[in-house]
This record gives C-alpha cells, sequence and structure tokens, in this order.
C-alpha cells in the first residue's frame, strides 16, 4: 500500500511541476502584454509631442486645448505649459478635435478632423 501511495505521490509532485511551469509561462506572457501596452504608451505620448513639435515651427497653437486620456477623461490645457505638464503626467493622449491654430500670417486655421491636421503644410510654405 505504501508503494502504491508513494507513487501517486510522485504523479501529483510531477503535476506540480508542471502546474508550476504553466503558471510561470502565463506570468512571462502577462509581463510581454505589459511591455507591449507600456511601448504603445509611450509611442502614443511620441507621436502627440511630435505633432505639436511640427505645429510649432508654422502655427501656434490656440488655447485652450482639450485633451482626452486613455480611460476618457477631458483635460484642459490652457497655456503651454499647462499641456507640457498633461503631456508629462498622462499616457494615452488625444486631442479633441475641433482646435484652432494659428498660422504665421496671423490667420486663424480650424482643424476639425485628423485628416485636416495631416494636411497641415508643416513647412511653413
Amino acid at each position: 500500500k505504501f508503494k502504491g501511495v508513494k507513487e501517486n505521490e510522485d504523479e501529483d509532485e510531477d503535476e506540480d511541476e508542471d502546474q508550476d511551469e504553466d503558471e510561470d509561462e502565463d506570468e512571462d506572457e502577462d509581463e510581454d502584454e505589459d511591455e507591449d501596452e507600456d511601448e504603445d504608451e509611450d509611442e502614443d505620448e511620441d507621436e502627440l509631442e511630435d505633432v505639436i513639435e511640427e505645429l510649432e515651427d508654422c502655427y501656434e497653437i490656440v488655447f485652450p486645448l482639450s485633451l482626452m486620456d486613455k480611460n476618457g477623461v477631458l483635460l484642459m490645457a490652457n497655456n503651454k505649459e499647462e499641456l507640457i505638464e498633461i503631456i508629462i503626467e498622462n499616457n494615452k493622449l488625444s486631442i479633441v478635435y475641433p482646435f484652432s491654430l494659428m498660422n504665421l500670417e496671423n490667420d486663424i486655421v480650424y482643424i476639425n478632423t485628423a485628416d485636416d491636421l495631416k494636411e497641415l503644410d508643416v513647412d511653413c510654405e
């Protein structure tokens, strides 16, 4: 009887080891997903910063500017300093349309969609 019990115990230990290995693999996959999400957030934040930097040479943002975070919370920047602070403190921001820019001739340019933003002349020509 003891021998049979011992064999079952060995089988239980093998099953426990298999479970531990599966759990370790699951944890590794979760960590990889978290890293991917962090990279995506960094990329989104960088994209917004890149857009703003490109615009700065030819346009001035007309404040206030509304932004939305990843949870759908609306954030308002009343000046450039607040905008920078919001970008630093938040991940996955998107610009809320419409918003306005002022070009070098002091004309107001209305940006109603992402396509309008992409079509802007950022070479100041």
